[in-house]
């Protein structure tokens, strides 16, 4: 069955919602590295009929590479680069729809390893509370 624009659209702008809501994981992390963002606007832009393809597929494989520049660093960071994933997954969602599972699946695991993180981060100062991804995301922690 083909898909028409305006539903692959729809998906796409429902898979960067999921995205967007792991990306402050990559952003608080790695800063000074917009491939993420970039990727999620250019396919925001896409959906909007100002952005082609081609450049939500750059867009995409940018914020994969990201993810993978990402796992090369020291420190706790498999969190950041299931976020930076997501939303890789999500911009590709343009070209196929099975992406927006993989875009999901990458922000419930940056969040669940962000979980184990703060487990681990307070375990070693002697607090046994979780810090909540809220609390991570809005700024009120770190890691």
């Amino acid at each position: 069955m083909k898909v028409s624009e305006a539903v692959r659209k729809a998906r796409t702008l429902e898979a960067l919602l999921t995205a967007e809501r792991v990306l402050a994981i990559f952003e608080r992390a790695f800063p000074a590295d917009p491939r993420p963002r970039q990727a999620i606007n250019t396919a925001r832009a896409w959906a909007a009929g100002q952005a082609s393809f081609q450049d939500v597929r750059q867009g995409a494989l940018a914020a994969h590479a990201a993810a993978r520049d990402a796992a090369q660093k020291a420190g706790p960071r498999a969190a950041a680069v299931a976020a930076a994933r997501s939303c890789g997954q999500a911009a590709a969602v343009a070209h196929a729809a099975g992406h927006a599972k993989a875009a999901s699946d990458y922000a419930a695991k940056a969040l669940a390893l962000l979980a184990e993180d703060s487990l681990a981060i307070n375990s070693l100062n002697g607090n046994n509370e979780m810090l909540g991804s809220e609390d991570f995301i809005s700024g009120s922690g770190s890691l």
